[in-house]
């Protein structure tokens, strides 16, 4: 068997720069939470409805300077909570229809509105 020292010469990383993480395209991993946004809807997935203990509705609030979309569990007397689940045995989350919000969002961030394109968010959190 030989050796690694025989098949792998061994090379200078003199001159050699490291390049950033941030050139590279990061698409969430699976089991990450992110929300798509539709030119007329916004959903989450699994993850993010477990991040935030399964809750039944929440409201959302948004930082145009940051482009950053907060999420908040909320009980049903909050007139700014929307039910973001569908379900009652087995909770899972649901499409949620906002036109006129998904229409500021692509306006304010100035994203492209294409009939097929959507918008995946990695959500944020500590």
């Amino acid at each position: 068997m030989a050796s690694f020292n025989n098949i792998i010469p061994e090379i200078s990383i003199d001159g050699f720069k490291v390049v950033s993480g941030k050139m590279f395209a990061h698409l969430p991993r699976k089991g990450e939470p992110t929300c798509t946004l539709w030119n007329n809807s916004i959903s989450f997935n699994m993850t993010a409805l477990q991040s935030i203990n399964s809750c039944e509705r929440v409201r959302i609030e948004v930082n145009p300077k940051t482009k950053g979309l907060l999420v908040i569990p909320v009980t049903i007397q909050d007139k700014d909570g929307v039910r973001w689940v569908q379900g009652v045995d087995k909770i899972t989350p649901r499409k949620i229809f906002c036109r006129e919000f998904s229409s500021q969002l692509y306006e304010t961030w100035k994203l492209k509105a294409t009939p097929h394109k959507v918008h995946k968010l990695e959500i944020k959190h500590d």
